[in-house]
């Protein structure tokens, strides 16, 4: 992310059907809006952008895509929530 625009590298990627329904929702109500149009991968692509650029985030307890989540928009995981996560997923400090 130096600030030029690369050139789009093709990867697959499985999305839920929610997330593909959002994503449509979201390119259709910009080209109402704006009369651009707007590809899933274009809008995914700004968006991870933003991301990265946004999110100096700490990953390395992530478990799940919910702690990717959480760390994105909560600012982090932390003692009490590996606690339960831990709990929930059935491990423990002895393990």
């Amino acid at each position: 992310m130096n600030g030029q625009v690369e050139r789009p590298e093709r990867t697959t990627l499985v999305l839920t059907s929610e997330i593909n329904a959002w994503l449509d929702a979201e390119c259709a109500s910009m080209r109402r809006t704006t009369g651009t149009c707007f590809s899933r991968s274009e809008l995914l692509r700004a968006i991870l952008r933003g991301m990265i650029e946004l999110a100096a985030a700490d990953f390395s307890k992530c478990r799940t895509e919910e702690d990717i989540a959480m760390v994105l928009f909560c600012g982090g995981l932390d003692e009490a929530d590996d606690q339960t996560r831990d709990s929930v997923n059935g491990h423990s400090e002895a393990a």
